[in-house]
């Protein structure tokens, strides 16, 4: 009797010991899930807040780009291009400004080489090649940029689409300068104060080019002065020294991590009271 119940104790004993061992382990199980949860939970509310904030970071700057473009198209409207260079320091030779959060890029159309009008077939060419397009390949591209498109032409009918088809492999440094140089808005003539040094040496050559360039260093009065001295000597070379009222902006605004960029060019028609403004293009960049 006595060796059966001190056999009990023992059997109870081990499953007491036993019981305690599989609670252990369960209670460490449900332990290790409830951390895992608690991780994920936590990771997910990290993630949530991170997309919170980058998503009120993209709204802060593109609050903030679409404030610089209410306020460039007021001044353009109401201010003369030449007292806001004279007052407020603004450039329009695509040189980069800031606007508080927004770095703005403004570009007088009419200093651009407008490949939709008259241009010649070397003066498109010397552009390239300033550009940095060896010398055949500038002429052979010119001339298929500038040819009249037809039916068994398998390149673009946009000029400026065919330009970048044909100039697809040089580096992007190249297509850069040159994108400086061209407009596609076809109302745009040269002028000599705000055009490019790309695009002043392959139209005026080095010698006048420099000039130009030269008077812009100096002052106003010297670079209309400069202009004054030149002489057009082919059909493209209209030009002139004012100002003109054709704009390319580039906007880009950024907030921490979020950016918001633009670019549109507008027209400005001072002597139309009913439509002062039009939008010739707008590109998201």
């Amino acid at each position: 009797m006595c060796v059966s119940n001190s056999n009990s104790i023992l059997i109870n004993s081990s499953l007491r010991k036993s019981q305690r061992g599989v609670a252990l382990v369960l209670v460490l199980f449900l332990s290790a899930i409830m951390i895992l949860l608690a991780t994920n939970v936590l990771k997910q509310s990290q993630s949530q807040l991170s997309q919170s904030q980058l998503v009120k970071d993209k709204v802060s700057a593109f609050a903030s780009g679409y404030s610089t473009k209410s306020e460039i198209i007021f001044e353009l409207l109401t201010q003369e291009p030449k007292a806001l260079v004279k007052e407020r320091n603004w450039d329009f030779s695509g040189a980069v400004m800031d606007f508080g959060n927004t770095k703005v890029q403004i570009q007088d159309l009419n200093g651009l080489l407008n490949i939709y009008n008259f241009v010649s077939h070397k003066t498109l060419a010397n552009v390239f090649s300033q550009c940095g397009v060896d010398g055949n390949k500038a002429v052979g591209v010119a001339q298929k940029v500038l040819a009249d498109h037809n039916k068994n032409m398998s390149l673009p009918i946009d000029k400026y689409q065919r330009l970048f088809t044909l100039l697809n492999d040089v580096p992007l440094s190249v297509k850069s300068c040159i994108d400086r140089n061209i407009t596609r808005f076809s109302g745009a003539i040269f002028n000599p104060s705000t055009a490019q040094r790309e695009y002043l040496i392959a139209k005026l050559g080095n010698v006048r080019a420099q000039k130009v360039l030269t008077a812009k260093e100096n002052s106003r009065e010297a670079l209309q002065q400069a202009i004054a001295d030149i002489s057009p000597d082919d059909p493209e070379s209209n030009q002139r020294s004012i100002i003109g009222p054709y704009f390319r902006v580039t906007l880009r605004a950024h907030k921490d991590d979020s950016n918001w960029s633009e670019m549109f060019e507008i027209k400005i028609a001072n002597r139309i009271v009913k439509k002062p403004l039009t939008y010739l293009g707008y590109s998201p960049l």
